[in-house]
Order: C-alpha cells, then sequence, then structure tokens
C-alpha cells in the first residue's frame, strides 16, 4: 500500500464547488468526505506542517506559532527559514522538533518517503522531517539544489530550473506537478509521497478571498489536480491511497491594528530581544504572542491589562496553572488548545472579530496586525473559517463515496497513514487513527461525539472555546467572543 498526499494550502471546503473545482468536487463524491475535519491552533502554516508530520498538537512538536522566541537560542526563529531551524537549539542537545515524525517513524520501520513543494524552506522542510535529511527525494521548486543533490532532483532542475512562487503561483503549480508525475513514471513510488501546493494560501493573501485572481488560481489548481486524479485512476490496482487535504481555511481581515504600538502607550517597552531590557518580545498578525522578560509575571498581568480594554480583543491563553486556567489571571491555560509547550508565549492574545461583513454569506471579517493589507485573506486564529479545513481519502483502504460525520483533525492523518502501512507501534501525542473513515467500518455515530466547550468570563466579557471530544481525542472547532451580562469575576465552564 502507498499513500501520496496532496495539500492545497489554505483551501477553504467551502472553495470546493462543481463550478469552481469539479475535479476536487468529483473526488469528494468517490472518496471518504471528512466533513468536520480541523486544523491547529495557531492556524498557521508552520504549526500546521508540524501537525501533519507529527500526529501531534504544538504542545508535541514545537513548532508553536510561524515566528517564536527561543529562550535557548535568545533569537527569535523564522519558521519560514529551514536553516535557522536546523540548527536551533543544538547548542543545548535540542532540536527544532520535539515529537517523532512520520517520515522518522518510516524509515525504522524500512520505508521511504519523497517530497514535492514551493512553500517556505521553512514549512516544506517541516513537513516532511526526518526525509530530506536523509537525502531521500525532496523537490523544493523555488530552489532545488539548496537542499538536495539527490539524482532526480538534479534531473528536474534540469528540466524546471527554479520556480518562481510569488502570487499567482500559477506556473509553480503546473511544475510541482509535472515534477511528480515525471517521477511517478520512471520510479517506483515510496510508502508516502507528500505534494504541497502553496496555493490558494498565496493569491488569497495577496487578492482577496473573491478576487478574481483568486476565482482563477482555484481553477487552476483544480485543473491540475485533475492530472493527479487521472493519474491515481489508472494506478488504483497499485493501491495507490489519495489523500486530498489543506492545512487551515481563511477568513477576511477588516482592520488593522497594532498590538506592539498599543503596550508601548500602555507604559511597556517593547523590543525585538530581550538584551537591551526591554519588558515584551512578540509575534502578531491573527494571535499576538508575547514573551516577557524573564517570564516576569507582572509584566504578563500588565500587558493583559492593557491589551483587554482594547475593542478587538478576543481572549487570551497563558501558561497552565491549575484546571482550565492559565497562571495570568483572566486567561485560559494553553492545554486548553493543546498548546501547552516549554517555548509558548507567556501569554497569547486572540485578536477578534472586526464588526465588517465577511465576504462569504454568514462569513465574518477580523482584526489583523502585521503586514497584509485590509481586504486580503488571513488565518491563524481560532475562528471557524480559519480552523477549517480540507481532507478527502480515495483508494481501498477509505470507503468510497462516504461522508464521515465525526470529529477529525490534521493530527489524525500520520497515525492513520501508518496504520494502513501496518505499523501499529506508533502512539503520537494527539492523533488517532481514522477508523471510522476505513471502507470495513464506516461512520461514528453522533452519539460517540461529546461537547468539550470552554468558556471564561472576566467582568463583563467572555470568550468560549469550541471544542468536541471523540476516540480519546479534543477537536478545535472555533471561538464565539463577546460580551457577558454577569460581571462577577472569573469562571471557566465547560459545556455538558
Amino acid at each position: 500500500m502507498k499513500f501520496v498526499i496532496v495539500v492545497f494550502d489554505g483551501l477553504r471546503p467551502g472553495s470546493v464547488t462543481p463550478g469552481t473545482m469539479p475535479n476536487l468536487n468529483h473526488f469528494q463524491s468517490i472518496g471518504t468526505s471528512l466533513n468536520r475535519h480541523f486544523s491547529v491552533f495557531p492556524s498557521e502554516t508552520r504549526v500546521a506542517s508540524a501537525s501533519l508530520a507529527t500526529g501531534s498538537h504544538g504542545a508535541g512538536h514545537g513548532i508553536v506559532g510561524n515566528r517564536f522566541w527561543s529562550n535557548h537560542d535568545s533569537a527569535m526563529i523564522d519558521g519560514s527559514d529551514l536553516q535557522q531551524l536546523k540548527t536551533m537549539g543544538r547548542r543545548h542537545g535540542g532540536s527544532a522538533m520535539t515529537a517523532r515524525s512520520l517520515a522518522e517513524v518510516l524509515a525504522k520501520n524500512g520505508h521511504s518517503m519523497m517530497s514535492f513543494g514551493f512553500q517556505s524552506a521553512g514549512s516544506w522542510g517541516i513537513s516532511h522531517w526526518g526525509s530530506w535529511q536523509r537525502n531521500e527525494l525532496a523537490y523544493w521548486a523555488p530552489n532545488p539544489s539548496r537542499y538536495s543533490d539527490h539524482s532526480d532532483v538534479v534531473r528536474m532542475i534540469e528540466s524546471h530550473g527554479c520556480v518562481d512562487h510569488h502570487a499567482p503561483a500559477t506556473a509553480a503549480v503546473s511544475t510541482l506537478v509535472d515534477a511528480f508525475l515525471e517521477t511517478a513514471q520512471n520510479n517506483t513510488l515510496p510508502a508516502v509521497t507528500l505534494i504541497w501546493i502553496a496555493e490558494p494560501d498565496i493569491s488569497q493573501h495577496a487578492f482577496g478571498l473573491n478576487a478574481p485572481e483568486t476565482a482563477a488560481m482555484l481553477r487552476h489548481v483544480d485543473a491540475q489536480f485533475a492530472r493527479l486524479l487521472d493519474w491515481w485512476e489508472s494506478n488504483k490496482s497499485h493501491a495507490v491511497q489519495l489523500l486530498a487535504l489543506s492545512d487551515h481555511g481563511h477568513t477576511t481581515i477588516g482592520k488593522k491594528v497594532s498590538v506592539a504600538d498599543t503596550l508601548r502607550m500602555g507604559g511597556l517597552h517593547v523590543g525585538s530581544t530581550f538584551d537591551d531590557e526591554s519588558d515584551v518580545v512578540l509575534t502578531a498578525q491573527r494571535v499576538a504572542h508575547i514573551w516577557v522578560r524573564r517570564s516576569d509575571l507582572a509584566i504578563a498581568r500588565d500587558a493583559l491589562a492593557i491589551l483587554s480594554e482594547q475593542p478587538w480583543f478576543g481572549g487570551a491563553f497563558s501558561r497552565h496553572e491549575h484546571g482550565d486556567r492559565g497562571v495570568v489571571p483572566g486567561t485560559l491555560s494553553y492545554q486548553c488548545v493543546m498548546a501547552d509547550h516549554v517555548r509558548a508565549a507567556d501569554l497569547s492574545v486572540l485578536l477578534g472579530e472586526s464588526g465588517q461583513k465577511g465576504e462569504q454569506p454568514g462569513g465574518i471579517s477580523v482584526y489583523c496586525d502585521g503586514p497584509y493589507p485590509v481586504g486580503v485573506g488571513m488565518h491563524g486564529g481560532l475562528s471557524k473559517p480559519e480552523i477549517s479545513a480540507l481532507a478527502v481519502l480515495g483508494g481501498a483502504m477509505f470507503g468510497s463515496g462516504m461522508q464521515v460525520s465525526s470529529p477529525t483533525s490534521l493530527v489524525d492523518i500520520a497515525p492513520t497513514i501508518a496504520h494502513g502501512l501496518g505499523i501499529d507501534g506508533w502512539k503520537p501525542a494527539h492523533g488517532r487513527v481514522l477508523h471510522e473513515a476505513l471502507a470495513a467500518n464506516g461512520d461514528a455515530r453522533p452519539e460517540d461525539v461529546c461537547n468539550c466547550d470552554i468558556s471564561l468570563s472576566t467582568g463583563h466579557r467572555q470568550f468560549t472555546v469550541h471544542r468536541t471530544g471523540f476516540g480519546g481525542s479534543t477537536y478545535l472547532s472555533g471561538v464565539t467572543m463577546g460580551k457577558h451580562s454577569d460581571s462577577a469575576g472569573a469562571e471557566s465552564r465547560h459545556g455538558q
């Protein structure tokens, strides 16, 4: 049995319609669709890449954001830079990834993996961590020779050269499919192949969710998937399982804010390092991740007091204290979102909904920090549009035309693949085998799914993290933010 995983970065499940993406829509009708499939927190590409690779949330794999502060390295780690990821923590005997990856498990069991991608180098390296280091076939289209001298990669360089991957990345999508099909024609596939297509994420960030350029890219991505689908249907006798996934969804930026400026106006010293005795170092887009000097709880409390007064404040997390509470009063614990890792920020603040009308029926728009302008697509937060993801599984291992209603997540993909390959001794930190998606089993019963919502009220504010439980796992499915009429103080409540 072999697996080919195709990831469409940022593809929203609602974009897969007969009119816009007929080939993916057709694949949904003949495969198994996971109808309640979710990303991870934060819903950022590097975090999602690591979760797909390891079957773990951030609490397990340690890639806690696209960018994050490393106390061991006394530096801000840019997760798009594979060189930084390769070297981080080495002087302390550490590694960028703190959970075993599928590629590492495959190698231990006599299997191999190959990968194709044109996302950032860091995301590319994380997604098949432990494979490219062994010089298994790993084709990074923007600069193929940078990380591989594999003989097949050398041939691809001669055929395709370096591929531009800026918006719209039309040529990059086509080249990636070309490279895979050429390789599949001339080689025996390994146990697992990963094809990571960085569209429509690039176009949605550049042009917006409903822009003509984005619509054109969705059609182009679908046309290229048709080529993969034709290849797959001609190879069904070889027991190839085809998985079509996305890593997260998107919403629309409605208003811009500056978390750093807000903290400065509140009297805190915000810097890029702690060398100059800054109070705070942060990264901010849909979530503001804030590290404070010497993890001083008083500074974290001050930061929360400043930010919680803002109209765009949407709730906050901090390190675990007890129960669902974070160590910073007025926050939930990172454990509530499976993100409690030693690298986690001292405080993470969600940016809320902006009140602007979303681009889709029933859609939302949101506050955002960072370089992206108002009106384009964005992700990283916990809103349902951001955390909803696509998953369609095809092949003899899975059901035909089946709709799975139980909650599932990116973290479930790797253990399910390992199970299909007969590797059942690997127990990732969070993921599970998707038994209900297997052809022999069928869908789960709705009564097996339980509500695990967690709410926190502070003064007149409340936010609820929507979670569901199934099969011993907990799934994030969105967040609700708003005012609360009860001002009796901070209370945490579970849904029943």
